[in-house]
């Protein structure tokens, strides 16, 4: 057998791919009276090629590769192999799955411009838009062929010639053979990954793919010798790891139980993120937030990766809720937000907190005498508190995009309800930067920081949450800002209060007697009393505002919904009389560091107690709208590039389009006509024609000598240069004879239309001929024009006449 381990499998590589026909990646929508299709944009408003389309077409491709390797035969070795490489497809499986879906081990990422020309066009609007052009089509009635009436259609097509480039991950045991072998067919299935996105089979999407950095032919041989060996022995493919982890409880240290030790991150999203809510119809919803529980698994893994040691203390930790991560929510002025308390109100009329609007706090402020009031609800906020008072709050709400996608199935090559047809995701927008808090009991961070300082900076890095996460989704990255912080904690009370007021800021898990889920505020009051060795009850009036919230799940391999998690939500205030004992502030702190209920360490039941938010009043603060001046200000792009192929392709389209709407409008002007030469019956319509014929067959500037010879001659025939005016050929023949006249006419804005340092140059002297040749067809059109609306004008008169004598 053969076996060259020269060849090395990459973890992470990227794909190139080179459009090498206009294409269509259709975003499902479409503008109405104009286009009835769209191409899908990125955030930066470029076309782009969805990580899921490249998914799906590669996968096809490689289907036809392991069909001849399998000789057809259904469930063989290579189509193990392919759901090895791209994953199960459990929405093609009829029932209940035996074992839990195979993950993919291939990840891949959406292809995109080269950055260079993506950050170059970022202040070229006009440029952005010549990269697509419309496309005008028809449907066909398959019975007569013909054209069905009513049903003309306007598509958006892109511009072929460029190469978008998509990252992709591979991840592989350590067995060298499965590495080669599997590695081997990707590069193989790039021979039939040729066409991509819509009406490829009629002439769109054709495209070349390569693997930077690899030599194609190289691995295809390698594969043909591997395949044909005589002592061939095909590598065992992993079975699916039945994840049956559960966390043992391990010993604790009472003593510690109160000193903590903080971890803050900050997380990027580099791509949009899909935290399931629910799923309504077709349309999966998604938080605004990244739950505990996405977090809980990547710290225990990174923990666990360096340090295996300490499995059974982190396993016991999270068992016991000795170590918590909060919920990741959005970051205002670079600090972490809490969600919005459900007992503020606002003026209806003022726009609400995101404009400034007069807040009420109804725990205390008596808003018997305003406005019309609404209650505020989502968002998030960050309470600024000073040693003499509040401030206004800063508020934002986390900005939501939804991207719509299609299952294909393979009969029909189109989405059906078979397959589950087409579906919507709506997601967290890509560039939204989250925090969060990792808490850790002091003596387990300790225990492993003896193995190593600053141990915490393991926890960063690129990674992927959420749903749909190895495809268009969940790509993140993680930064320890730093390696010890004390948690976000209330001001505590300094004197003997009698009432305590709680704040949800993150979703609380409770149980009744009877061990059932429970959002009942008695429930609540019997944990805080038994926590705080107090006694208390709910007041007769303003109590406060509580909602429940309910989380849904679905359980992939039984094809049922997982047991719904309802409790109180996020953003609930409750507050409390206290009839018997005084609030400690160590337990207040404990709590609030260690959270309320179950689940905790997913970062359920995070609780603010007392805060001066809630127990002051609101009605007074000011908003002060935030200035620009302290905003960081981005580098401009660059206004020009080198030479770049696709950019002169832009280019191109850009000033093609430009001097189209030049001539027309400067055709519209009589003024043009007289300054070229063109009044009344002068020239005939019949010298014009010649005229446009002979500028027809002009190609560059080098290119005038049969069309000043036919000036000269029309000169030098007394009979036909009559027929003209006498600025007329002379203004035409300085046209031919100077290049830059046509331009200086023109007076084109040549800066957001032009992108290369060598654009201006080359195109003037490129599109000389077309803009000359167009320019005086649009003013022999428009003469022609007025001549007909004149004859018309003249023959409706002679008719009244003739009518009236």
């Amino acid at each position: 057998m053969t076996n060259n381990s020269s060849l090395e499998v990459p973890t992470n590589f990227t794909i190139a791919i080179a459009m090498e026909s206009d294409w269509h990646i259709g975003s499902g929508t479409g503008r109405r009276g104009d286009i009835d299709r769209l191409v899908k944009r990125d955030r930066d408003g470029l076309p782009y090629l969805p990580a899921k389309t490249i998914t799906g077409i590669w996968r096809d491709a490689c289907e036809l590769l392991v069909n001849g390797l399998d000789d057809s035969a259904s469930n063989a070795y290579f189509s193990k192999l392919l759901d090895y490489l791209f994953g199960d497809q459990p929405a093609l499986a009829k029932g209940a799955i035996a074992i839990s879906p195979r993950e993919s081990a291939l990840s891949i990422r959406a292809a995109h411009f080269p950055e260079t020309l993506s950050n170059a066009l970022k202040n070229k609007p006009l440029l952005k838009e010549a990269i697509a052009f419309v496309k005008a089509g028809v449907k066909i009635d398959h019975e007569t062929g013909c054209a069905l009436e009513d049903h003309l259609r306007f598509e958006e097509v892109v511009r072929g010639g460029i190469t978008l480039s998509a990252d992709c991950q591979l991840q592989l045991p350590e067995d060298t053979q499965l590495q080669q072998l599997c590695f081997a067919l990707l590069v193989a299935s790039t021979k039939f990954f040729t066409k991509i996105g819509g009406k490829r089979r009629r002439g769109n999407g054709q495209c070349q793919v390569t693997i930077e950095g690899v030599t194609t032919d190289e691995w295809i041989k390698w594969l043909g010798d591997y395949l044909n060996s005589e002592s061939l022995t095909l590598p065992i493919i992993p079975k699916v790891a039945i994840q049956s982890h559960q966390p043992k409880a391990g010993d604790r240290s009472e003593g510690k139980e109160n000193s903590w030790q903080t971890i803050r991150l900050e997380i990027t999203a580099l791509s949009p993120i899909v935290i399931a809510k629910r799923t309504v119809g077709n349309v999966v919803e998604t938080l605004d937030y990244i739950p505990g529980t996405h977090l809980l698994r990547m710290v225990r893994r990174q923990i666990v990766k360096y340090y295996p040691d300490f499995a059974t203390s982190i396993d016991s930790a999270i068992a016991h809720n000795d170590l918590v991560i909060t919920n990741a929510t959005i970051a205002i002025e670079q600090t972490q937000s809490y969600p919005t308390p459900f007992i503020l109100s606002t003026e209806k009329i003022g726009g609400g907190l995101l404009k400034g609007a007069k807040i009420y706090n109804r725990f205390v402020d008596d808003d018997s005498k305003a406005t019309q009031l609404k209650a505020e609800r989502g968002g998030y906020l960050t309470c600024a508190v000073n040693s003499d008072s509040l401030e206004y709050p800063n508020y934002q709400k986390v900005e939501i995009t939804a991207e719509t996608h299609n299952i294909v199935e393979d009969t029909v090559q189109r989405p059906t309800n078979k397959t589950g047809g087409v579906y919507t995701y709506e997601a967290i927008a890509a560039g939204t930067i989250f925090q969060a808090e990792v808490r850790l009991r002091e003596h387990i961070a300790n225990s492993i920081g003896q193995t190593q300082a600053h141990w915490q900076k393991i926890l960063g890095g690129e990674t992927a949450i959420g749903q749909s996460k190895k495809d268009d989704y969940g790509r993140v990255t993680v930064e320890v800002l730093d390696d010890k912080a004390e948690p976000n904690s209330s001001p505590k009370p300094e004197q003997d209060v009698t009432e305590l007021t709680v704040w949800l800021i993150s979703d609380m898990l409770l149980r009744d007697d009877r061990l059932r889920p429970t959002n009942n505020l008695d429930d609540l009051r019997k944990q805080l009393e038994a926590k705080l060795d107090i006694k208390l009850k709910l007041p007769e009036e303003k109590i406060g505002i509580a909602r429940s919230h309910r989380i849904d799940s679905w359980q992939v391999r039984w094809q049922l919904p997982r047991p719904s998690l309802v409790g109180l939500g996020a953003g609930s205030c409750i507050r409390f009389e206290i009839i018997d004992g005084e609030l400690d502030s160590a337990k207040l702190t404990a709590i609030e560091r260690s959270g309320i209920g179950e689940r905790r360490a997913e970062g359920y039941g995070q609780v603010r107690f007392n805060h001066p938010f809630l127990s002051e009043s609101l009605s007074g603060l000011t908003y002060l709208k935030p200035s620009d001046e302290n905003k960081p200000q981005a580098d401009p792009p660059p206004n020009l590039i080198p030479f770049h192929r696709y950019a002169r392709i832009i280019e191109r389209a850009a000033w093609q389009k430009a001097i189209q709407q030049k001539v027309l409008a400067r055709a519209k002007d009589y003024k043009t006509l007289l300054y070229i030469g063109i009044e009344k019956d002068k020239p005939t319509m019949s010298q014009l024609g010649a005229l446009r014929s002979v500028l027809g067959q002009v190609q560059n500037f080098n290119d005038t000598d049969q069309a000043i010879l036919w000036l000269a001659n029309v000169l030098a025939n007394k009979s036909r240069s009559g027929k003209w005016l006498s600025q007329s050929l002379g203004k035409i023949r300085l046209y031919l004879t100077e290049a830059h006249v046509i331009w200086e006419d023109l007076a084109l804005n040549l800066e957001p239309i032009t992108l290369t340092d060598t654009g201006e140059d080359e195109l003037k002297q490129e599109l000389w001929a077309e803009a000359l040749y167009a320019l005086i067809d649009a003013c022999i059109r428009a003469h022609k024009r007025d001549i007909e609306k004149k004859q018309s004008q003249d023959s409706e008169q002679t008719q009244i006449a003739q009518e009236v004598n």
